[in-house]
């Protein structure tokens, strides 16, 4: 049924009583028709057929201001939660079914028994005037209501119950100015089967006025509903003849007027159009709407918005691209100081991102409608962010954006059928050596039209802001590639399975267990591709492997993706079970430099092949987040383990770029003391290290930045002697590196010994330390342990009657009891010892402090 919205704009005020048996005129209820009668004696009823169902009738009403409604409500059984009625006073549409309705209803019955009224927006409902529980819980609810809204948005709600309706009740007040226009009131009533004809209405006296509006209409937006239809939405319900005028409709590119432009029946600021012409497939449109008017008759003359027309089409792999990323934006060299992804549409298709998601496995991003061209960039960040973007005109705002981890992790793009469509996995090392490590640069891709995943097709930004973001990469380079694969890895998960890493993705169909050799009489027998992006294969190995040997696994014509090839090879071995003890403490900086990041460094102080997988480090006795990463540690060798890796490298230039772990919640160690430990198994540790700074070399100016050194690798971690600041000749820490204060002890079977006997204390890592080492007969001597010079003057205490084993080893760092460098000369060692039974010996030994000129 259409209406013309000029009559329903002065329809402000109505009665109706029902008493011309006519609920069809005088006014004019639309809706449910056919389920509603007006009884002989003039009372609105519902009669509706027996089952559950909502049913209503509505009528133009524009009242809102200074407004009055009254009406009266019977419900001829005990209101439920499936039996009550609504009585719109306000609506933005006839049609009470609707999802999109904007007004206010007064609800009667429900699972409260209470007379309420409600604010509606859309699809959401909230009770604004709680009413009196109880008030209509009998077999027979008659029930007079009247509402009062101010201009100002003031509501009053009454209800009157008393027989005859003698006197009103105040329900309650509020201000409430969400909506402030109304073109429909209405009824509808929710019943069960049994109850369809027990709602019965009388009586209804709306006065008040319409909103003054002198503000023209505007377009909200354009949806493209077919290749020959739009539908437009206004931002409110517009005049029937202007919006059914298709002259007022314009579509550039030849398209030009609909051949039909009609009103929505329900929503009336919704116009659908129809065009003879169709829209083409992904080309931009703009739609021009000239001379509408609102039902107030206030003007448009001029508006225009753009829209696209295309035909979805199903994306296949690296269809879209994530093409650009940053996940470690500070400090900024002109780019937003947030993390972002840009996608990249390398295809001839068009998408629509709507349903889309990009992953890292922890949280997923699920991406809003946005239209990407061929040859088009979307910036992708977090809703939060979105404002920073602003010089950027193709941005897509997400909820849950994956925090990009700055030590790398996997990020998947996903279409909206769930099927993966481009993968990328990046790692901070990409930066090691470019002066970019420290934050504030992209990570680009180079060649996009690669058809797999390489992490060697990813250079970080050359642009001088830091990057590219919704445009072309600085690092762009279409030449084909010509670099065959390599294996990065070899993994002996057990004495049967075989986990190989690749440096890009590969051809997995063409590696063929025929191809591939083990030597010690091994054989791979089966394959399996795993799902990272086949830069992983998995391979079961027969007979079993033994531990702590080193087998070679040889490929033939090992392909990538471009089909590049070659034969490569690489060595492997199934590690050992680790215990206590089989890696140790080496080296640990908890005081960094201002902004820079704390390490711990392990050395393998066995005779095993050990993977660092599944272990852990903790400054608390408790086994905490496991190293995720496998990694095998050679006998002898080193591993630093860091939260920034890249930040480490910069800091230190000597250092082993390939000895890094990065472990994102590495603990924050305290700068004055603490403990580290290092475990194998969530109930077993390594090694444990209780560190205080006055371990440091007293005489250090600055202890920032500098590392503790362990000075042999089999004397006890928790021998404070066995500690020293790293050399500032170095740099002030080694990491990755055998330690510049490295000084095995040298038990040479005296009584006492020392080692060695010229040393210069000057912190330069060559001879700084002096190890005295003892050797007794027995057990159960207690011992000190002085240093004197050559006048016989006392100026250092290294022990006071401390209980001695058979051996062991003192150091002394060349300082005095007074925290001052010795002087140059010669010093007598002098070594006491006492039995239980009064046995003492008195043992003396020279050394030479010199110092370097």
């Amino acid at each position: 049924m259409l209406i013309n919205l000029f009559t329903v704009y002065s329809y402000a005020q109505f009665t109706d009583s029902f008493t011309d048996l006519d609920f069809t005129s005088n006014p004019t209820w639309s809706g449910d028709q056919a389920d509603f009668q007006v009884t002989p004696s003039g009372i609105l009823q519902l009669n509706a057929p027996a089952v559950s169902a909502t049913k209503y009738l509505s009528t133009p009403s524009s009242a809102i201001n200074n407004a009055s409604w009254e009406f009266t409500s019977r419900i001829t059984v005990n209101p439920s939660g499936s039996n009550f009625t609504e009585v719109y006073l306000v609506s933005n549409t006839n049609d009470l079914s609707a999802a999109s309705i904007n007004g206010y209803f007064v609800k009667i019955g429900g699972t409260s028994d209470e007379v309420s009224l409600y604010l509606r927006s859309g699809g959401t409902t909230t009770e604004i005037i709680d009413g009196i529980d109880g008030l209509v819980s009998l077999n027979d609810n008659n029930v007079r209501v009247q509402v009062t809204r101010t201009a100002t948005g003031d509501w009053e709600l009454y209800t009157d119950t008393t027989t005859g309706f003698t006197g009103y009740t105040l329900e309650g007040t509020i201000t409430d100015n969400t909506h402030t226009q109304s073109l429909f009131s209405g009824v509808s009533c929710t019943f069960t089967s049994t109850r369809a004809d027990d709602f019965l209405f009388d009586d209804f006296v709306v006065t008040g006025t319409a909103p003054i509006d002198n503000t023209p209409p505007s377009l909200d937006t354009v949806i493209v509903t077919s290749s020959i239809t739009l539908d437009v939405q206004f931002n409110e319900p517009l005049d029937l003849t202007s919006a059914q005028t298709a002259s007022n409709f314009t579509v550039n590119n030849g398209i030009g007027n609909p051949t039909t432009a009609v009103r929505d029946a329900s929503d009336f600021s919704l116009v659908h159009l129809t065009f003879s012409t169709p829209f083409s497939n992904g080309v931009f449109n703009n739609l021009d709407v000239t001379n509408i008017q609102d039902i107030a008759l206030n003007t448009l003359t001029l508006q225009g918005q753009q829209f696209i027309y295309f035909i979805p089409v199903p994306a296949v792999a690296r269809d879209i691209l994530i093409n650009e990323l940053i996940a470690d934006p500070t400090p900024t060299n002109g780019l937003p100081e947030e993390e972002f992804i840009e996608l990249y549409n390398n295809s001839s298709k068009v998408f629509d991102l709507a349903g889309w998601s990009i992953t890292d496995g922890s949280s997923t991003a699920t991406l809003g409608s946005y239209i990407l061209l061929p040859d088009a960039y979307v910036i992708i960040c977090s809703n939060s962010v979105v404002g920073d973007f602003f010089l950027y005109p193709n941005v897509l705002g997400v909820s849950s954006f994956p925090s990009l981890n700055n030590s790398g992790e996997n990020l998947t793009l996903r279409d909206d059928l769930f099927q993966d469509i481009d993968f990328v996995s990046y790692t901070s090392d990409q930066y090691d050596g470019t002066g970019k490590e420290g934050g504030g640069w992209t990570l680009e891709q180079v060649n996009p039209n690669l058809p797999c995943f390489n992490k060697g097709n990813w250079l970080p930004s050359n642009n001088a802001n830091g990057g590219t973001p919704g445009t072309v990469n600085s690092v762009l380079d279409t030449l084909p590639d010509t670099i065959a694969p390599s294996i990065v890895s070899i993994i002996a998960l057990s004495d049967s399975q075989l986990l190989v890493t690749f440096d890009e993705t590969i051809d997995t169909a063409a590696l063929k267990l025929n191809n591939t050799t083990v030597s010690l009489g091994r054989t791979l027998v089966a394959k399996n591709d795993l799902p990272l992006r086949f830069t992983e294969v998995m391979f079961d190995v027969s007979p079993k492997l033994d531990t702590a040997i080193i087998y070679t696994l040889f490929i033939d014509s090992l392909t990538d993706c471009s089909g590049n090839l070659r034969d490569d090879e690489h060595d492997f071995v199934l590690a050992n079970i680790p215990d206590s003890g089989d890696l140790v403490i080496n080296e640990i900086l908890f005081d960094p430099f201002t902004g820079g990041f704390d390490f711990v460094e392990v050395y393998n102080n066995s005779n095993k092949f050990i993977d660092i997988y599944g272990w852990s480090v903790s400054k608390d006795p408790v086994y905490e987040d496991s190293i995720l990463e496998h990694r095998i540690l050679i006998p002898g060798s080193f591993l630093v383990l860091t939260e920034n890796a890249s930040a480490v490298k910069m800091d230190y230039i000597t250092h082993d770029p390939s000895a890094f772990i990065q472990i994102p919640d590495l603990p924050s160690f305290s700068n004055d003391e603490g403990s580290v430990y290092i475990w194998y198994s969530d109930t077993s540790y390594s090694d444990n290290f209780n560190y205080k700074d006055d371990m440091h070399f007293p005489l250090l100016r600055d202890e920032d930045g500098v590392s503790l050194e362990r000075l042999d690798y089999d004397r006890k971690t928790n021998d404070a002697g066995n500690w020293h600041s790293a050399a500032e000749n170095i740099g002030f820490a080694t990491p990755g590196l055998v330690n510049s204060q490295v000084n095995p002890t040298v038990f040479t079977g005296e009584e006492i010994g020392i080692s060695p006997e010229i040393f210069s204390p000057d912190n330069d890592g060559f001879e700084d330390i002096l190890n005295i080492t003892y050797k007794l007969d027995e057990a159960g001597f207690v011992g000190n342990l002085n240093i004197y010079d050559v006048n016989g003057r006392k100026i250092k205490t290294l022990v006071d009657n401390v209980l001695l084993s058979t051996e062991g080893v003192f150091t002394w760092d060349g300082t005095t009891d007074g925290i001052e460098k010795a002087r140059i000369g010669t010093y007598i060692i002098f070594f006491e010892v006492f039995s239980a039974t009064g046995e003492v010996k008195s043992i003396k030994k020279t050394c030479v402090l010199a110092h370097k000129f």
